[in-house]
């Protein structure tokens, strides 16, 4: 199994890959680099694209953060492994906490495993968080700045994102993570309904 999890100093460890890109037929690990990048939705509207670093695979929970509730997740389950039904699970609404708990018990399967995209909505304030399955992280609606600021904060710097989706690669779908993937759906009494044609895999 490629890119196994590995315990590292202190005890902690790093996560499964979700992809990896397929460069003349070997599995190589994309771009680590700390980057973000600023965008114009088509509607205008900024946003921020940034790197998922594997090393930081608590970086979504740490922007989640500035996110004001109430808030719901949206769980795009487009490549079950049995757990469930494909489809859009929308969360009842959150409170900050409940979403923290929430990424903190399953960050590792986010981060490791492909078979779906998550994203978490305040209701607030309109702003929107995106982790896909390629590994990118979106960051939509104003404003930005503290977004930007913590990402600095981290070391990012402002550039351009490489995008493993583009060229070949591999998704992981992973049965380590099967039972994290059940307890996903047990976790909410989520409101499902069919993907869209934007998330089929």
């Amino acid at each position: 199994m490629p890119f196994p999890t590995q315990h590292t100093g202190g005890g902690a460890s790093r996560p499964f890959r979700k992809l990896t890109l397929d460069v003349d037929g070997v599995e190589t690990a994309p771009s680590s680099s700390a980057v973000f990048e600023h965008q114009r939705m088509s509607s205008g509207k900024p946003r921020l694209l940034i790197t998922a670093l594997h090393d930081m695979p608590d970086l979504f929970r740490t922007l989640a953060a500035h996110l004001r509730g109430p808030l719901f997740v949206l769980y795009v389950l487009h490549t079950p492994r049995g757990e469930g039904v494909e489809g859009r699970y929308q969360s009842p609404p959150l409170d900050n906490h409940q979403l923290d708990e929430f990424l903190a018990d399953f960050t590792l399967y986010l981060a490791g495993d492909a078979r779906h995209d998550v994203w978490v909505h305040s209701a607030s304030d309109g702003r929107t968080l995106i982790w896909d399955r390629h590994d990118l992280i979106y960051a939509e609606g104003d404003p930005l700045e503290e977004i930007v600021t913590t990402l600095e904060g981290l070391a990012f710097k402002c550039g351009s994102v490489p995008r493993a989706g583009t060229g070949p690669h591999l998704h992981y779908y992973r049965q380590e993570f099967d039972v994290d993937a059940a307890a996903v759906l047990a976790r909410f009494d989520w409101h499902r309904t069919d993907l869209r044609p934007e998330d089929q895999q």
